[in-house]
């Protein structure tokens, strides 16, 4: 024993840092256990332990629901038991202050804490008035449900196979609640609900949502402007946020937000509602009832400003407003005034409301069958006069327009005022080439008038043989077609749209390859009309006729149509119908296959040089017929003083697409000065492939001295907007060495965007790397 002690006194120190050791090893191979643990990737989970969606919400979500979490837990554990089994027949409301953030506290729920867990989850927009089984029948996914009738979802629900968690949003005095409460009787349902609501009698809780403090409410806001802090805010902009947070955003965000976005994004165009707004003392104790005197005042507005008044209810999204300001020519006069009179939410166009008693008087003002035939009386006037301008940008307000119809005013739809609107905007919809919306809102029509009776017909016609063999089989889509012409004997332009029907439904047959079928109506056609190719159908009908009569080599039927006098029809009516053009791409194809390629260049010739200046230069048909690069299009557009004379008028009226080839040409030959001022040219026009061009020259320092910095942010720009050369080049330019911001795992990265956009190029440098 003397000896081991002495042993230990000798050599303590040494024992002493060996134990200290050890555990300091112990320690660190704890914790990379820990660490591998946590790092090593999960099993996945059986599909049983996820939920089933059975739909989603329109609108995007993209905030987290700050500083809620544990409310969201507390939430959460209301509708499962401690062993995480979810209850039965469970109903809770949500509720707060008006834009306190109801809805996304209820999709953190709807699609975090409830994405890992064994249920049926649904989310229900409520429509004012609107029964909630129409809107489930039309927006959930599930085949139980899906145009199904009341009693049919109340059995699916009443019958399902595990817990259904279903969120109500929206929620105001409008909504049927009956609907609701008898959901909340079937045993495998739980309830969500939130909106503008004080007490629901069968709710087994309400949750009342805290306000926001200033800092929450300021991330939220700066986040919803895209922006990382008020710096990034200018000038008066600037002050103006910080104050409206402060004074008045009180958990509601989106007032301050019109304001930042106006003042920002449209150059002080509402810089009068601003000071309008700050020179009034709106405190609390007189807040309400100021809102309340501004509302009245509409007995003193003029008829203009009604009828903007009207126009304005039926805008909900801020980002394209301007847009449809100057679509229906609202004076600007007439907004200022209507801004300096009223608070306006520009986010859904509704006077600035906060509680319940204000959102039931606004909902009478603007909900009332007069401003809302006014709303459509006004678009359908303006959708009637200016077709196809615009439209994509304000088909969001016309959806809005019907929600608001069949929530608050349903008795508007069998009114003849509401089919011509209908009928206006499923052919906006055709016009854009959204089939299907085209069809959703014809069906809408129910019209007694013959002459939109049979428009109708029509344009379900054109709309489904565009979606056939996807939505609709050929013989539906004959059955339209006939359906239609049908319909056509009723009205008093019964021949001509006959003519019409019949070269439409050849299109149709051409575009499924039904070419035998397309050559007998075309013989029909011809049959009982000239071919006097003065008028429009005759002309359409020919150049189909001559299309298919070469894909058939039907010799008699080209024999019949190309003779000197119908080319000498062409010829004259070539700048009056389009077709007439195209027919010369087809006379160039038939002449080609008899072995004349003199005759068969000079018409090829003349379509592109009628083409370039009818619909673009290098359009879409001249692609279809050359089949060139744009390398060879540009060498073709200078083999001969037709086609030179042709590149020169375009370029001299500074066609983007003419002025970026014009430059590939220059650029091939080496005359880099010429290229890159003709690549600015379009570059300035808005041309993608004009500024990835400019780019590359300013990267290689050809007719310009070299400059990565410029390089880089045209590149970006283009790969915003999509431009897949523009992700290749990017990627090129991160791998330089020789640039300062050299980054390979962004170069990586933008490569394999530009590959799987189908950039060849990108492919190769990705294997290479």
């Amino acid at each position: 024993m003397d000896t081991i002690l002495r042993f230990v006194i000798k050599y303590k120190d040494t024992i002493l840092i060996d134990i200290i050791g050890g555990l300091i090893l112990a320690f660190l191979l704890g914790m990379a256990s820990i660490i591998k643990k946590r790092l090593s990737p999960k099993p996945l989970q059986e599909p049983k332990e996820q939920a089933i969606y059975l739909s989603t919400p329109k609108r995007c979500f993209d905030d987290s629901c700050i500083g809620r979490y544990e409310l969201l837990d507390k939430v959460f554990n209301k509708i499962v038991d401690g062993e995480k089994n979810f209850l039965s027949r469970k109903c809770i409301a949500i509720t707060g202050e008006e834009g306190i953030g109801k809805s996304l506290f209820c999709y953190t729920l709807f699609q975090y804490y409830l994405h890992e867990s064994p249920v049926y989850a649904g989310w229900i927009e409520c429509n004012g008035k609107q029964s909630v089984f129409d809107i489930i029948q039309n927006t959930f996914k599930d085949l139980r449900f899906r145009k199904k009738n009341k009693d049919d979802i109340l059995n699916a629900f009443a019958n399902i196979d595990k817990k259904c968690v279903l969120f109500f949003d929206e929620i105001n005095q409008f909504t049927p609640l009956d609907e609701i409460e008898e959901l909340s009787h079937c045993p495998q349902v739980i309830l969500i609900l939130s909106g503008r609501i004080r007490k629901i009698d069968f709710a087994d809780e309400t949750i009342v949502l805290p306000p926001l403090s200033d800092d929450e409410t300021g991330i939220i806001f700066l986040r919803q402007i895209g922006v990382e802090s008020f710096d990034f805010i200018k000038g008066k902009g600037k002050y103006s946020c910080k104050r409206l947070l402060r004074n008045y955003a009180k958990g509601n965000p989106s007032l301050a937000i019109m304001f930042a976005c106006a003042e920002s994004h449209y150059e002080g165009k509402w810089e009068k509602m601003l000071e309008s707004m700050e020179s009034r003392e709106y405190d609390d104790e007189h807040y309400f009832k100021n809102i309340l005197q501004q509302l009245y005042r509409i007995t003193e507005l003029s008829n203009a400003q009604k009828s903007a008044l009207s126009k304005l209810s039926a805008i909900e999204y801020e980002n394209f407003t301007e847009s449809v300001f100057e679509f229906l020519d609202i004076p600007d006069d007439c907004i200022e005034s209507l801004c300096n009179t009223y608070w306006l939410k520009q986010e859904d166009s509704i006077m600035y409301a906060i509680d319940e008693n204000h959102c039931r008087i606004i909902s009478k003002l603007f909900i009332s069958e007069m401003n809302l035939e006014n709303a459509i009386n006004s678009m359908d006037e303006s959708l009637s006069v200016k077709k196809n301008i615009g439209f994509r940008w304000i088909s969001l307000y016309v959806e809005n327009i019907l929600k608001r119809i069949r929530g608050y005013a349903a008795y508007i739809m069998e009114k003849e005022s509401f089919f011509e609107f209908v009928y206006n905007v499923a052919w906006n919809y055709w016009n854009i080439k959204n089939y299907e919306k085209c069809i959703e809102w014809i069906e809408l029509c129910h019209s007694k008038d013959k002459e939109l009776i049979y428009k109708k017909a029509r344009i379900e016609f054109q709309a489904k043989y565009y979606l056939v063999n996807k939505l609709y089989s050929p013989s539906e889509v004959e059955q339209v077609y006939l359906d239609a012409l049908e319909k056509s004997k009723e009205i008093d332009d019964f021949q001509n749209q006959k003519m019409f029907l019949m070269q439409e439904y050849c299109n149709f047959l051409l575009f499924n390859k039904q070419y035998n079928e397309a050559l007998l109506l075309c013989k029909e056609y011809f049959e009982v009309n000239t071919m006097d190719l003065r008028y429009k159908n005759n002309c359409d009908m020919f150049y189909r006729y001559l299309d298919v009569a070469y894909k058939l080599d039907d010799k008699e039927s080209l024999e019949r149509l190309v003779n000197e006098k119908t080319i000498q029809d062409l010829y004259q009516n070539e700048r009056v119908w389009i077709t007439a053009a195209w027919s010369f791409g087809e006379l160039s194809k038939i002449f080609k296959k008899w072995g004349d390629k003199e005759t068969s260049d000079k018409y090829m010739r003349h379509m592109v040089v009628l083409l370039n200046e009818w619909r673009g230069f290098y359009n879409s048909v001249i692609k279809v017929y050359l089949k060139l690069s744009e390398e060879k299009f540009a060498e073709y557009m200078h083999s001969c003083d037709e086609l030179l004379d042709s590149l020169n008028k375009a370029l001299a009226r500074k066609d983007a697409e003419a002025l970026y080839i014009e430059g590939r040409y220059q650029e091939k030959y080496g005359n880099y000065t010429d290229a890159f001022a003709l690549y600015e040219e379009a570059a300035e026009r808005d041309s993608l492939r004009g500024m990835c061009s400019l780019a590359v020259l300013y990267y290689r320092g050809q007719g310009e001295e070299r400059n990565y910095d410029k390089a880089r942010r045209y590149w970006d720009y283009c790969c915003k907007r999509g431009h897949r050369g523009s992700y290749y080049w990017l990627g090129i330019l991160l791998l330089d060495t020789n640039y300062s911001g050299y980054d390979k795992k962004l170069a990586l990265k933008k490569l394999t965007q530009a590959a799987e956009l189908g950039s060849e190029r990108a492919k190769e440098k990705l294997l290479e790397l």
